[in-house]
């Protein structure tokens, strides 16, 4: 069985992707027990960013996160925009865990 979800995303700068993450991770979640695609049309940029994001949200930082995706596809360059704003996220994910208790 084939599950498909389609996000009507651009590759700009621009484009705000944080408010795609809570989505993202829930289908990504809700689908472990089963294969995962994550695509876009070159899978360079948009996907590897969901999937950076995938991995920060699980505790990893950003270099680890990058290096995780870039390990599994080596051509991903995620544009100026989405490094900017998964680092922020990454400062987000740092504080929520450094104030939990």
């Amino acid at each position: 069985m084939v599950i498909y979800h389609h996000l009507d995303i651009k590759d700009s700068p621009d484009q705000n992707i944080l408010d795609y993450f809570d989505q993202v991770f829930k289908i990504i979640n809700d689908s472990r027990n089963n294969n995962v695609v994550i695509n876009c049309q070159g899978g360079i940029s948009r996907s590897s960013s969901f999937m950076i994001a995938y991995f920060l949200n699980c505790g990893n930082s950003y270099e680890e996160s990058y290096n995780i995706v870039k390990s599994s596809r080596p051509v991903i360059c995620p544009n100026r925009g989405f490094v900017e704003q998964l680092k922020k996220y990454e400062k987000y994910m740092n504080y929520l865990n450094s104030n939990f208790f």
